[in-house]
């Protein structure tokens, strides 16, 4: 937690001392009576929690959290009340949510080089980019390589899933391509994830890696390293005029959008369909591609697009170097809203569920808008406890008011925007690396979330968190 979290709080202050609250929740399965209740000072977190529990006569408790005027209780109601200055003798609203538990890391993956991009789906698969060129299809159970391939000519900056078994990468080398996954690797995954614990899968990764230095042979001529395969070229998409920065997928995976440094967004046809074998030549895995040209161009930035954004099938949401987050129209290639912000936007997602943008930027802020505002131009709010420089943001599929933000500070923080403090940090890098994606792998079940992460360290990584159930 950002704060002291420990029991100990509860310690008496004024021992007979109570103060009016009123407790509130926007979940509706742990709602309890809105009428007042004087609650002693002296209790923190733990004891509040089981006022809640008491109330919603639980017969197994859970732990809850607490916020006043969205800052969390991180002590006892009487050392919150003095340090924010709060009156007893005013009547005290009290949101409470269902905690989430501390994450624990459960798996590293190693590259060759940065991890520039990552992504989740709901088979447990990851698709991770990195500046060695390139694209590995992961398990995220056990954390197993399970196809690789060198799929640009230099670095990668994005990859996304096209649905199903398919996927897309953007890079500095001016392309977007789309890739499908060989049926034999979602063999590997079945018959890799049965039976085993994560920790068990990452003692066998520590010795896996072990036999690969005592085994590992030269590199090739070109300095690559071993491609696994397991992935086949569907289409390149050209037109760009600069690196690609970053690639998204519409919700029915029937249109791609980009965007590049060139300062233009392309909206492409994916072609999911291609008759390419699964060509063991390295040379002939890129080339056997069909070639597609941009359906649409969006333009109007002043500055690089930075990321892209396609939550609906009508817009299109759009960061910039140019201090702007843009939503376009897609029926008319029009802007239909400016947000002006006071530095770079280096990434946003969109919220389908609390209908918000969240961004990440070159201040060290993460900050929430509200697309609906006049204008577009206000700030919903402000996010501050990175150190660095903000890398990227990633709404939780699931959790309306969950996000994660990463930072060059070398973590990444776990967030209820119902509250200006994040619920944890996690330290996602070794020191003084960048952490440079983030995201939320697949949902095992409703309390069980997985945040993923990849850096400058060569390495992505996984982390559980678990929500009280």
């Amino acid at each position: 937690m950002e704060d002291n979290d420990n029991p100990a709080n509860d310690v008496p202050f004024e021992e007979d001392s109570k103060v009016k609250v009123v407790f509130v929740t926007k979940d509706e399965s742990i709602r309890v009576t809105n009428s007042p209740l004087a609650v002693p000072v002296r209790l923190g977190r733990y004891g509040l929690s089981e006022v809640i529990n008491h109330l919603l006569n639980t017969e197994k408790p859970r732990p809850f959290d607490f916020m006043i005027d969205q800052v969390f209780i991180r002590t006892s109601l009487a050392a919150h009340i003095r340090k924010y200055e709060l009156s007893e003798e005013s009547e005290l609203t009290i949101e409470y949510v269902l905690a989430v538990s501390p994450p624990e890391e459960s798996i590293d993956c190693e590259h060759d080089d940065w991890v520039s991009s990552i992504a989740g789906t709901r088979k447990g698969l990851i698709v991770t980019g990195s500046y060695d060129r390139m694209v590995r299809i992961w398990n995220q159970n056990t954390g197993e390589l399970l196809a690789s391939l060198v799929a640009h000519d230099s670095a990668i900056k994005s990859v996304a899933w096209l649905g199903g078994d398919s996927f897309v990468s953007s890079a500095k080398d001016r392309l977007v391509r789309s890739w499908r996954i060989d049926g034999s690797v979602m063999k590997k995954l079945s018959g890799s994830s049965s039976g085993k614990s994560t920790v068990d899968s990452k003692k066998e990764k520590e010795k896996e890696k072990e036999k690969e230095k005592e085994t590992e042979g030269e590199a090739s001529q070109e300095g690559e390293r071993k491609q696994l395969g397991g992935i086949a070229p569907i289409a390149v998409f050209e037109g760009h005029e600069g690196s690609v920065d970053c690639v998204d997928v519409n919700p029915s995976q029937t249109r791609i959008v980009s965007g590049s440094y060139d300062k233009s967004i392309r909206i492409w046809d994916p072609i999911k369909e291609s008759s390419n074998s699964f060509e063991k030549s390295k040379k002939k895995r890129r080339t056997n591609a069909t070639k597609v040209h941009s359906l649409q161009s969006l333009l109007g930035h002043t500055g690089a697009i930075s990321s892209v954004k396609f939550p609906t099938h009508f817009q299109v949401l759009s960061g910039s170097l140019d201090n702007t987050i843009r939503i376009w129209d897609v029926g008319t290639s029009s802007i239909v809203t400016t947000i002006n912000s006071v530095t770079v936007v280096n990434q946003i997602d969109f919220s389908t569920q609390v209908r918000l943008i969240a961004s990440a930027h070159t201040d060290r802020f993460i900050r929430i808008f509200d697309p609906r505002e006049s204008e577009g131009k206000s700030t919903h709010k402000a996010l501050s406890s990175h150190f660095g420089w903000g890398s990227g943001v990633a709404w939780h599929p699931q959790q309306p008011y969950q996000l994660v933000s990463s930072s060059y500070d070398s973590t990444v923080k776990l967030w209820d925007i119902r509250s200006i403090i994040p619920l944890y940090t996690i330290k996602a890098c070794e020191e003084l690396h960048k952490v440079l994606a983030v995201g939320w792998g697949s949902l095992s079940d409703s309390t069980e979330s997985e945040i993923l992460s990849g850096g400058s360290d060569n390495k992505m990584k996984i982390h559980k968190a678990r929500r009280a159930s």
